[in-house]
C-alpha cells in the first residue's frame, strides 16, 4: 500500500488530527515533485496519473449526481470511501490551478463549490470535508 501504509495503521493514525497531516502531507509532496498528472479531461471527469515511488495510480474525479472520487492505490481498493493521499493530491492540483486563474471545467467545480463558504479558500475547505468524513466514520464504527 504504498503511500497509504500509515493510514493503515501508523503510530498518529490513530486519531482525526494524525490522519489528517499523514494524508496531507503526503499530498502536499505529491504535488511538490510534481508527481500529479492530468492526463484527460472529459465532459464529466478527469483523470489523473499520480506517480508513486513503486508504481503509478489512477485516480477519477468524476461527476455523476455528485462528485465521485475513485483511486487504483490498494488503500482505496479496500476501503473506497476513504480519501487517501492520492485523490487528496488530485483536488489540491484542481484547487491550486483553478486559484491561480486556470480555466477548470465549470460542471466539476460548481459541484464542489456548492459545498463550499464563499471567501473559504480551497485548502481550508479540502481541511474541514477530510475532518467531517473523519467524525462520520468514527461514529458508524
Amino acid at each position: 500500500m504504498e503511500g497509504c501504509e500509515e493510514m493503515a495503521g501508523g503510530k498518529d493514525s490513530g486519531t482525526a488530527e494524525g490522519l489528517k497531516t499523514i494524508v496531507f502531507g503526503k499530498a502536499f509532496s505529491l504535488l511538490r515533485d510534481k508527481k500529479v498528472r492530468l492526463v484527460a479531461d472529459t465532459k464529466r471527469a478527469w483523470h489523473f496519473e499520480v506517480e508513486g515511488t513503486r508504481e503509478t495510480h489512477d485516480v477519477m474525479i468524476r461527476q455523476d449526481g455528485g462528485i465521485k472520487l475513485i483511486c487504483t492505490c490498494e488503500f482505496s481498493s479496500i476501503k473506497p470511501e476513504m480519501l487517501c493521499s492520492h485523490k487528496v493530491a488530485c483536488l489540491m492540483y484542481i484547487f491550486q490551478n483553478y486559484c491561480s486563474g486556470v480555466k477548470i471545467r465549470d460542471d466539476i467545480l460548481s459541484g464542489l463549490e456548492y459545498y463550499k463558504d464563499p471567501g473559504e479558500s480551497w485548502e481550508t475547505f479540502v481541511n474541514s470535508v477530510l475532518e467531517e468524513w473523519l467524525i462520520e466514520k468514527k461514529t458508524k464504527k
